[in-house]
């Protein structure tokens, strides 16, 4: 029974290939004996060689670039992108490392001739309506780029390409001390991240930053406006450009290496355990030794017989080193899980107080002129902000209303609630929040009148806040011995009902440091038992 490429790569593992990349489909194909090549691969992450620019340890006339005409260079390149589009899979990704050069005292734009060939990878360089007729009739561009055609017979010849999605600056930090005329010291690339369809994989939640120090000062305020696993990242990355000679750490030898946390970041964001990885272009192996590594299976393709028989001690050193890199993704992925509980935190209690806030400008009242006595409040799970970014939060509320004092009946008053609750800023919280009613009578509220709270165990903890303070609890203390005293928590001002949350939030503005220790420190507990431990998935 004939097995796919995928297969059989997943079933062999990673491998590096002796071989030439302008062939690369007939490559694979004969490399694993497989009939079907379509779809086999998650990501290419790959840097071709720069025309002429530098020399391999491979045979000069093998080498794409070298002794040959740019246009024919730029031919090559994209008979080897126009075999990666063929044998990736619809959500994968191709990741092009790649500069500028110059030539003849001219600026040679690479990088944008190579988002030109990407864009038209799976066009024939040839019209195929002019070869039956024996005619060999190159396929040209329009004037605005926005159509491929046949300069013969005016054949439209648009086939699907690689879709560009974004261009990241890697910051190498290090580079050559010196440059030439007309020309600063270089010390950046182009990373140009291509998709083979509007629908692929690229989690940026894997890799988001949540130091609070990289924050606005305004997360405390409005949580609801930042990502619960942090801070997005941007397209400039910082990344040292690895030693090599007497200062290296590995036994890369490479004109152009990179960074091993290069292809991890790429490799975090768009596969996950066994995918599969293919660079054809990889000389020293760093995209296969890394990606090995991680629990992916990986495909290098290179000309170097040098490369290859140096690859195993690279990979046994990457592997190496990813051990500590695994312990540094946990300290990450635990810092997220804090942040996380901060901003769910902070966002359930701000709900409760702009749905007061919300409901005040609503019948265009006070907010200590509605009724509401008092909130109780219980967060019942905490999600996965990633799977679920509208609804990760579940809480329940309860409004403690004296019936006498209400705007309208209870009836109308709990439509008009659950109205203000599903429209902007409630909304905007990603909560599932289910808000019940309950009237009360007399001078105070007991915890019989609340239907929240009455099954609760009698020492678990309870957190006061006042005043329409959502970041700063006022004070902790057993739920029954709370909700017994509400009324005695009311604002003297007669401003906000009081809140007696599950929730825990003792978060300082930014830039008030604890007096004892000196620095910026926060806590955020919950008290239900009922709450899940919230699940922040690990880098797979």
């Amino acid at each position: 029974m004939s097995q796919s490429l995928r297969e059989r790569i997943q079933e062999q593992g990673s491998t590096m290939i002796l071989g030439d990349s302008t062939n690369l489909r007939q490559l694979l194909e004969s490399e694993y004996d497989a009939e079907e090549v379509e779809g086999a691969v998650d990501v290419t992450i790959t840097s071709p060689p720069y025309a002429d620019r530098k020399i391999y340890e491979a045979a000069r006339e093998d080498q794409i670039g070298i002794d040959e005409p740019y246009n024919e260079y730029l031919s090559n390149l994209k008979r080897v992108f126009e075999d990666v589009y063929q044998v990736t899979n619809d959500t994968g990704t191709l990741w092009v490392v790649v500069n500028t050069f110059k030539e003849d005292h001219r600026m040679v734009d690479l990088p944008g001739d190579i988002i030109d060939i990407c864009n038209g990878a799976n066009t024939p360089s040839y019209c195929p309506k002019c070869e039956t007729q024996g005619l060999t009739v190159p396929v040209e561009s329009s004037a605005d780029g926005s159509r491929k055609y046949c300069p013969n017979c005016n054949a439209p010849l648009g086939g699907d390409g690689w879709l560009l999605q974004d261009i990241v600056v890697w910051d190498k930090k290090r580079a050559l001390p010196y440059s030439s005329k007309g020309s600063f010291r270089n010390v950046f690339e182009y990373v140009l991240c291509f998709s083979k369809t509007k629908t692929f994989e690229f989690n940026l939640d894997k890799i988001r930053n949540p130091n609070l120090e990289d924050l606005k000062e305004w997360w405390v305020n409005y949580p609801e406006r930042y990502h619960p696993r942090g801070k997005l990242p941007d397209n400039i990355w910082s990344m040292v450009t690895p030693s090599q000679g007497a200062f290296a750490d590995t036994s890369v030898d490479h004109p152009a290496p990179f960074p091993p946390r290069l292809v991890e970041r790429i490799l975090d964001l768009t596969t996950k355990t066994d995918d599969v990885v293919l660079d054809p272009f990889a000389g020293s192996g760093m995209v296969c030794a890394q990606a090995k590594a991680m629990g992916r299976h990986a495909i290098g393709v290179e000309l170097s017989e040098a490369y290859l028989e140096r690859y195993s001690k690279l990979e046994t050193e990457i592997a190496e080193k990813w051990a500590t890199r695994l312990e540094n993704n946990k300290v990450l992925q635990k810092k997220q899980k804090e942040f996380t509980r901060a901003i769910s935190g902070l966002r359930q209690i701000r709900f409760c107080r702009e749905l007061i806030r919300s409901l005040g400008k609503n019948y265009d009242l006070p907010v200590g002129k509605l009724g509401v006595e008092g909130i109780l409040h219980d967060s019942t799970a905490i999600g996965d902000p990633t799977a679920n970014p509208q609804a990760f939060i579940e809480m329940e509320v309860e409004l403690l209303c004296d019936e006498h004092n209400l705007p309208e009946p209870l009836a109308a008053f709990s439509e008009t609630v659950h109205t203000v609750m599903n429209e902007k800023p409630c909304n905007s919280f990603g909560i599932d929040s289910n808000v019940n009613l309950t009237p009360v009578e007399g001078d105070r509220v007991t915890l019989k009148a609340s239907q929240l709270f009455n099954d609760r165990k009698e020492k678990q903890r309870g957190y006061l806040y006042t005043g329409g303070a959502h970041n700063q609890y006022k004070d902790q203390a057993p739920l029954i011995e709370l909700v017994a005293t509400i009324e005695e928590h009311r604002d003297s001002r007669n401003v906000f009902p009081p809140i007696i949350s599950t929730v825990g939030v003792d978060i300082p503005q930014p830039g008030n440091v604890c007096l004892e220790c000196g620095e910026y420190t926060y806590s955020v507990e919950y008290s239900s038992e009922d709450i899940p431990e919230m699940k922040v998935p690990l880098s797979q």
